[in-house]
């Protein structure tokens, strides 16, 4: 996979990220038509941005847990 194109499709999530994971998986499918890439590669990078956005939600979580956590003491 090209580091570039998931580069740019988590740039675009976090631009957008508080729309929730379908605009994301709309701003992938906009991204990837721009390449010639195959059905399998197009949900290869799709996938991967499912990951990434799961992974910034539980990064967003924590901080929240943590914030919480430090109110209390």
């Amino acid at each position: 996979m090209d580091q570039n194109i998931i580069n740019e499709m988590e740039q675009e999530y976090l631009k957008y990220k508080h729309g929730g994971l379908l605009p994301a998986i709309k701003l992938s499918v906009d991204i990837l038509n721009k390449y010639e890439l195959s059905v399998n590669e197009k949900e290869s990078y799709t996938a991967a941005l499912i990951r990434f956005t799961v992974e910034e939600f539980e990064r967003e979580r924590e901080l929240h847990v943590d914030a919480i956590e430090n109110e209390r003491f």
